[in-house]
C-alpha cells in the first residue's frame, strides 16, 4: 500500500514540476521604437538583477526567456533608460525617450551602427527614406541632390540611363584617369558604382580619330540599378575616418545604404506611381538667311552639288526655299514614368520586405531609352534571446539604348546642319542616309536610329548575416554578401547596302561594322566584427569595435570588333571580313583589420 502511494505521489510531482517551471520561465516578446515610430536598432533588454538579456533587431523587435517577476532594464545610447514591470502579457511594445541636449542626433555610421552623431570621429550626415523620396527621381544618386552638404552631383549627359558622378567636398586628384567619386555600401557590402565603356570604336575613319569610347556613348554608372523605393536610409560620411574603416576604397568618402527589412505588425501594402515630361524650351538660335558655304563662299562638284555640308555663309537662301529649325525638329518629348509595389510585416521574432519596381523612360532623341525592373526580398528572425540572423537579396534587369555622343552627338551634328534641309527627312525608300554632299558630318537622326549602343544587364546583389550577443553590451556580428553582374553591349553601324550607296562616314573606312562586349562583375565581401557598447548615465557611453574584412573582385571585359559586312542588312559579328578581339581581366584581393574607440 505505501508503495503505491509513494508512486502516486511521483507521478503526481511530475505533473506539477512543469507547471512549476513553465510558470518561473516565460518568453516576452515585442518591438522597441522612438517617438517618431522608428524601430529603434540593437537596444539592450535585460532582466533586472540577472544575466538574461537581449538586443532588439534591425526592425526593433526582442525576444527574451525571463525567469521570475523582475522588470525589464531597456536602454540604448541616445535615449532614456527605461524599466518595463512584467505583468500577465507576453507582448510587449517599448517607446523610448531621447535624451541628451537638445538637438542630439543619432545616426547610422560605418557597418550600420547607431551612434551619437557627436561622439563620431568623421564627418557623417544622414538622410532618411522621407527626405530622398521628395521629388520622385529615379535613381538614388539624383535624389540626394541638394540634401547633403559638400555632396555635388553632376549627370553626364541628359540621355536615359545617363551616368551620373558624385563628388564629396571636391575633387582629389586632378588626373582624368583617377577615381574621385565615394564607397557605395550596401547593407555593411561594398557594391559597384563605377562606369565601364568597353570597346565601341572602328580600326580607321574620323569616328576613331583622338576619341575614346566613353567620349562617343554616355554610359550609365551601376548607381542607377538600385530602386529608390527600398532605401530606408543614407549616410554619407566624409571624413578621413571613413578611409580608416573602410580603407582606400573610402578615401573619397562613403554612402552607406541601409534597406528595408520590414516592421513588426500587420502587412502593409505600399504602392507610388510617378510620371514626368522631357522637353526642351530653349534652343539655340540659328541663322535662316544664307545658305551653307564656305570662306563667305560657295563650293559645289561639277554636277552642281554641294561640296561641303558644313561651309558656312554660302550665298543668300532664296524665297522659295524653306529654312528649318532643325533644333526643334530633331528632338521629341520625352516621358518617364516609375511604378513601385512592396509588402511588409512581421511579428515580434520575424520581420520581412518584399517589392517589385518597373522604371520606362523615352528620351527626347529619338528611338533611345531605359528600361529598368527590381524585386527586392529581405528579412529578419529573432532566432534566440541571444542570436538574429538577416538576409536581403536584389535582382535587377535593365535595358538602355542610347544615341552617340561626343563628335557624333546630335548637338555636335545640328551645329553644322544647313536650315534648307529638314533634318526628319534623313533616309532613302532602300535604307540609305540621304545625303546631300559627302562630309563627315552624318544626319544625327539617322545616327541615333542606325548607331545605338544597346545594353542588356542582369544583376544580382545580396547579403546573409547574423548577430550573437555574448554578453550584455558584447557582440559578435558577420556578414557575408556579393554583387553580381553581366552587362552584355552591342553597336550596329551599318555599311553600304549596294554597291555605290554612300554609306555613314561613321562606316566609310571600314565598310560597317559591329562592336559586342561582354562585362562580368563579382565581388564577394565579408565583415567580422566584434563590438561593445556601454552607456554609463544619459550624457555619457563609449563603443569599441574591432574586426577584420575580406574582399574578392573579379572584372572581366571581352571586346569583339568585326567590321565590313559581308552581306549587307546581316548584321552578325560571324558576317564581317576582319575580326579583331580584346580582353581585359583584372583580380583583386584585399584583406584588413580594423578597429576604433570612442
Amino acid at each position: 500500500m505505501r508503495k503505491s502511494t509513494v508512486a502516486s505521489y511521483l507521478v503526481l510531482f511530475l505533473f506539477i514540476l512543469p507547471g512549476v517551471v513553465s510558470g518561473q520561465m516565460r518568453s516576452i516578446s515585442g518591438t522597441i521604437t522612438n517617438s517618431k515610430g522608428d524601430a529603434v536598432i540593437q537596444a539592450t533588454v535585460q532582466q533586472k538583477g540577472t544575466n538574461i538579456f537581449t538586443t532588439s533587431s534591425e526592425s526593433g523587435a526582442f525576444t527574451i526567456n525571463t525567469n521570475g517577476p523582475s522588470p525589464l532594464l531597456v536602454s540604448s545610447a541616445g535615449y532614456e533608460n527605461q524599466e518595463i514591470v512584467i505583468g500577465t502579457a507576453s507582448t510587449y511594445n517599448i517607446q523610448l525617450k531621447e535624451s541628451g541636449t537638445l538637438g542630439e542626433v543619432v545616426v547610422t555610421g560605418a557597418f550600420g551602427i547607431k551612434q551619437r552623431k557627436r561622439t563620431l570621429g568623421y564627418t557623417v550626415q544622414e538622410v532618411s527614406s522621407a527626405e530622398l523620396m521628395k521629388g520622385r527621381e529615379f535613381g538614388f544618386i539624383n535624389a540626394l541632390q541638394g540634401k547633403v552638404n559638400g555632396l555635388n552631383i553632376t549627370s553626364s549627359g541628359g540621355a536615359p540611363g545617363a551616368g551620373t558622378d558624385i563628388i564629396i567636398r571636391g575633387i582629389s586628384s586632378l588626373n582624368p584617369g583617377s577615381n574621385n567619386q565615394p564607397l557605395v555600401i550596401i547593407d555593411g557590402i561594398p557594391v559597384d558604382n563605377s562606369t565601364i565603356a568597353g570597346n565601341v570604336m572602328p580600326s580607321s575613319g574620323s569616328n576613331n580619330n583622338q576619341a575614346t569610347s566613353r567620349d562617343q556613348f554616355a554610359t550609365p554608372n551601376r548607381g542607377l540599378d538600385i530602386n529608390p523605393d527600398d532605401i530606408e536610409s543614407i549616410s554619407v560620411l566624409k571624413g578621413a575616418g571613413a578611409t580608416a574603416l573602410y580603407g582606400l576604397s573610402a578615401a573619397n568618402g562613403a554612402l552607406v545604404i541601409t534597406t528595408k527589412k520590414g516592421n513588426a505588425g500587420k502587412m502593409t501594402i505600399n504602392f507610388s506611381s510617378s510620371a514626368g515630361i522631357d522637353f526642351l524650351t530653349k534652343y539655340p538660335e540659328i541663322q535662316t538667311k544664307y545658305r551653307e558655304g564656305q570662306a563667305g563662299r560657295i563650293n559645289t562638284n561639277a554636277d552642281g552639288s554641294l561640296a561641303s555640308r558644313f561651309q558656312s555663309f554660302g550665298p543668300l537662301r532664296t524665297p522659295d526655299e524653306p529654312a528649318y529649325n532643325n533644333f526643334e525638329r530633331a528632338f521629341d518629348n520625352g516621358y518617364r514614368y516609375n511604378n513601385s509595389l512592396s509588402l511588409q510585416g512581421g511579428n515580434a521574432k520575424t520581420t520581412y520586405y518584399t517589392s517589385v519596381s518597373a522604371l520606362n523612360q523615352k528620351g527626347m532623341i529619338p528611338t533611345t531609352k531605359y528600361n529598368r525592373y527590381t524585386f527586392k526580398l529581405s528579412g529578419t528572425s529573432q532566432v534566440s534571446d541571444r542570436l538574429s540572423v538577416l538576409g536581403s537579396a536584389t535582382f535587377t534587369t535593365s535595358k538602355n539604348v542610347s544615341p552617340s555622343a561626343g563628335d557624333k552627338g546630335i548637338m555636335t551634328a545640328l551645329s553644322y546642319f544647313t536650315p534648307t534641309v529638314d533634318v526628319r527627312d534623313y533616309e532613302n525608300a532602300d535604307g540609305t542616309i540621304k545625303s546631300y554632299a559627302g562630309s563627315t558630318i552624318d544626319n544625327p537622326l539617322y545616327v541615333a536610329r542606325y548607331s545605338q549602343q544597346v545594353s542588356d544587364l542582369f544583376r544580382t546583389v545580396g547579403n546573409l548575416g547574423f548577430s550573437y550577443n555574448i554578453l550584455r553590451g558584447l557582440k559578435l556580428d558577420y556578414k557575408i554578401g556579393g554583387d553580381f553582374y553581366n552587362d552584355n553591349r552591342t553597336r550596329i553601324v551599318p555599311g553600304p547596302l549596294f554597291p555605290g550607296a554612300i554609306p555613314l562616314d561613321l562606316a566609310a573606312a571600314t565598310g560597317g561594322f559591329i562592336a559586342e562586349n561582354r562585362i562580368t562583375f563579382r565581388d564577394v565581401t565579408s565583415n567580422l566584427f566584434i563590438t561593445y557598447q556601454n552607456q554609463i548615465n544619459a550624457d555619457f557611453d563609449y563603443t569599441v569595435l574591432a574586426g577584420n574584412t575580406l574582399q574578392n573582385t573579379y572584372t572581366d571585359v571581352i571586346s569583339a570588333r568585326g567590321e565590313g559586312f559581308s552581306s549587307p542588312k546581316y548584321y552578325d559579328i560571324s558576317n564581317t571580313a576582319n575580326l579583331f578581339n580584346t580582353r581585359a581581366t583584372t583580380r583583386r584581393k584585399y584583406a584588413g583589420i580594423f578597429g576604433s574607440g570612442k
